[in-house]
């Protein structure tokens, strides 16, 4: 009777097994775009398209532009995946070296982390937010007379706090060289941190009139 018991938990066992692994698919996508966010991607699943970016830190290899990434989808919530692995390319063709290794140091996203850098005065990443728009709005006045309407630039916040300037958009070259020397004035931030270390991070800023 204990045997035939056994037998049925077994096959029990068995039958769940297979059903969770029946629950994810395993696919492989083409890699879009890669900036300094991460390796954008999209993937179908059941006539729907999605999609989706991956940061740059998770990888933890050189790859090229040219390969593919393997992704698991989640059957029942396919705007959910999991990260497999990288397909090597197989065929002769020209293409962008990635290397993670020296690539921009590896920089993480800014919404990605655990714990995201603040200014000079912040208790939150909000009030961070606003510390930092205002005194860069306000150093900009005081160098120029006028500024843009709306001004994005990248801020590039080391491990040890310290900023530099990054990509800039809708400015011209005299206002970003101004916003270059603005930002190597900026106080030390609290370093961003993930996963109990910290790390450099990307941190997009808006400033508007």
């Amino acid at each position: 009777m204990r045997k035939i018991e056994s037998l049925i938990f077994a096959i029990f066992g068995l039958m769940i097994a297979t059903y969770c692994t029946n629950n994810n698919v395993i696919v492989t996508v083409g890699i879009e775009k890669i900036d300094t966010n991460g390796v954008y991607f999209s993937y179908q699943h059941v006539g729907e398209m999605h999609s989706a970016i991956l940061p740059l830190d998770l990888f933890d290899e050189n790859f090229y532009s040219t390969d593919s990434l393997k992704i698991k989808i989640n059957k029942n919530k396919p705007e959910e995946f999991e990260f497999v692995s990288i397909v090597r390319r197989n065929w002769p063709k020209e293409e962008s070296y990635i290397t993670i290794d020296t690539l921009r140091e590896k920089q993480s996203q800014y919404h990605s982390i655990d714990e995201k850098p603040l200014f000079k005065g912040a208790n939150d990443h909000e009030s961070s937010d606003s510390l930092v728009q205002v005194f860069l709005k306000k150093e900009l006045l005081r160098a120029q007379s006028t500024i843009p309407d709306r001004l994005g630039l990248y801020l590039i916040i080391d491990q040890g706090g310290k900023a530099s300037l990054g990509k800039v958009y809708d400015s011209n070259p005299e206002t970003e060289n101004i916003l270059r020397n603005i930002v190597e004035t900026m106080p030390l931030f609290k370093p961003g941190e993930h996963k109990g270390k910290k790390v450099k991070v990307s941190y997009l800023v808006e400033i508007t009139k």
